[in-house]
């Protein structure tokens, strides 16, 4: 009895053994049969996804949007895009003429005076003509307490334009006012003589500007406009 037992007990166990074995068979098989589905290939690239990659790409060095893209990232037509307009050349009919030797300017329309007036051009008398540099002299800057290197006070001849207007312009190099100031190359300029120096036109007196009378000043200033053709001669 006790034999049957032990091998009724030892039957079983073989049974329970090979039935988890053929468990655990079955479970690994179903992991091996899903494991190629889930280690397929990347998906399909999406192509809204590429165009956002593509225009965003670079974006944290350039830090701007470009005009020619939308905000999804496509590139926007050229012809779409607004054409920058040509400034427009200025024109003039009026002509100064200043004339160093003789202190005069002469105002011209269309080859007609209009009107003639004595000034002040440089009183060192040193003509450069345009586009040469004039020597440099050592002067003490009383604001900034040194030394600096500067053009020496000259007039600059040759064929200008007046490049734009100023009611009182400010000069920054002698401190003092240029009331009706035409600017015309540079540092130089044609404007009103500063006060209690009226007697002096009619002589080189300024520091490289066109000194003109207060009332002649401002009657140029309302005559010609920005581009007139401004000639000064020895």
């Amino acid at each position: 009895m006790l034999k049957f037992c032990l091998a009724s007990a030892v039957l079983a166990f073989l049974i329970c053994s090979i039935k988890v074995d053929a468990v655990q068979s079955i479970v690994i098989s179903k992991k091996v049969a899903i494991t190629p589905k889930e280690s397929a290939g990347p998906a399909a690239p999406d192509p809204l996804m590429e165009k956002y990659q593509q225009f965003f790409r670079g974006f944290g060095e350039k830090r701007f949007v470009p005009d020619n893209f939308n905000e999804r990232g496509e590139l926007q037509s050229q012809a779409k895009l607004p054409k920058p307009v040509a400034s427009p050349k200025l024109k003039s009919s009026m002509k100064i003429v200043i004339t160093i030797h003789t202190e005069t300017l002469q105002l011209y329309d269309k080859g007609k005076l209009i009107f003639s007036t004595k000034v002040s051009t440089a009183k060192s008398g040193i003509n450069v003509p345009k586009g040469k540099r004039a020597p440099l002299r050592k002067v003490w800057d009383k604001k900034r307490k040194h030394w600096k290197w500067v053009e020496v006070i000259h007039n600059q001849i040759g064929v200008f334009k007046v490049l734009d207007k100023n009611k009182m312009a400010w000069s920054q190099a002698f401190h003092c006012k240029m009331p009706w100031c035409l600017h015309i190359w540079e540092g130089h300029c044609i404007h009103q003589c500063p006060g209690g120096t009226q007697g002096m036109l009619g002589r080189p007196a300024s520091h490289g500007c066109i000194r003109m009378f207060p009332v002649m000043a401002k009657k140029l200033f309302q005559l010609a406009p920005v581009g007139t053709e401004v000639v000064i001669k020895e």
